[in-house]
């Protein structure tokens, strides 16, 4: 697992691991949000870090599994005192932690852009997905003569991540605005693309002519120029950028957008100032990213299915 992923998984539940407590007469203590703050030990088991301690929580199953609305359970002393142990070492562990990762990021990591690539397995997949994201990278960057200022800083193999160390922090403002932009054409075209693979795998069924699939791409191609014309605009904005400028971000920002559809997942530095990382887009939720997949592949099996039945 990447520093990266390390420390957005320790920032989402760290601050969990946490709960209130109220002493009674009899010495027994309500705990208010134990099981938040297990539940985030638990999130974080994937990190290998906190095994010792889920083992000792487990040992007191009823508090382990304990679950209600209120989130809130009576322990007595000895347990209480168990348990809180248990949760200050872990609390402790993430504070630790974070501060070794923020001590273990170097300074020019603030300009330094973190790609995570889809699930490929095939080199000749590997060997596409280059071509076009330094396609789509320097035709983009080009519109305001970047197009030379980034280089590849790092290959993770094992989990096919990539860092690129860019020129300066405008250099990754502008990517990232590239990006969010690609990231807004691919959400408002998710209909047009299924309802383009639908139809043009109907023609096919249909064995129909070429004309009429070349026709049919002609008419989404025009579709989909118009949703990334609109963005443009938006991109565009004071930018003093000329029709060629224009043509060139186009170009850019429909194969950003093919490479966000196939999984890819763009970050923004672990340093940068906050004006750069607001000019990346927020990534969707794995599930999201894999939706208009799925409603696709059910289309299309249920159009083959209605074929075969007509057959």
């Amino acid at each position: 697992m990447r520093l990266r992923e390390i420390r957005d998984l320790l920032k989402k539940y760290g601050y969990l691991i946490q709960y209130s407590e109220e002493k009674l007469s009899n010495g027994d203590y309500h705990v208010y949000g134990l099981q938040r703050a297990i539940n985030a030990i638990d999130n974080l088991a994937v990190l290998g870090i906190f095994d010792e301690d889920i083992k000792r929580l487990k040992f007191f199953e009823s508090i382990y599994l304990s679950r209600n609305s209120e989130d809130k359970m009576r322990l007595s002393q000895d347990h209480h005192q168990a348990i809180k142990r248990i949760i200050d070492t872990a609390r402790e562990k993430v504070d630790g932690y974070q501060k070794l990762i923020s001590n273990s990021i170097p300074e020019h990591e603030e300009n330094v852009v973190s790609i995570k690539l889809p699930q490929y397995n095939d080199l000749n997949d590997l060997s596409k997905f280059f071509k076009e994201l330094d396609n789509a990278m320097h035709t983009g960057l080009a519109t305001q003569n970047f197009q030379d200022e980034y280089e590849l800083q790092n290959f993770d193999t094992g989990s096919l991540w990539i860092d690129i160390i860019m020129g300066s922090s405008a250099v990754v403002g502008f990517l990232g605005e590239l990006i969010t932009t690609a990231m807004n054409v691919k959400e408002k075209s998710y209909q047009v693309q299924i309802t383009q693979n639908l139809l043009e795998q109907q023609l096919e069924l249909q064995q129909s002519n070429k004309e009429q699939l070349e026709f049919v791409k002609g008419l989404f191609n025009d579709q989909m120029n118009t949703i990334v014309d609109a963005e443009l605009q938006l991109l565009k904005g004071n930018k003093d950028i000329d029709t060629e400028g224009l043509n060139q971000m186009r170009t850019s920002v429909r194969l950003f957008a093919d490479l966000i559809n196939k999984g890819t997942q763009f970050y923004s530095p672990l340093n940068a100032p906050e004006e750069v990382k607001k000019a990346f887009p927020t990534q969707p939720k794995t599930e999201a990213l894999n939706e208009p997949k799925n409603l696709l592949e059910q289309k299309l099996s249920y159009l083959e299915d209605n074929q075969s039945d007509t057959e």
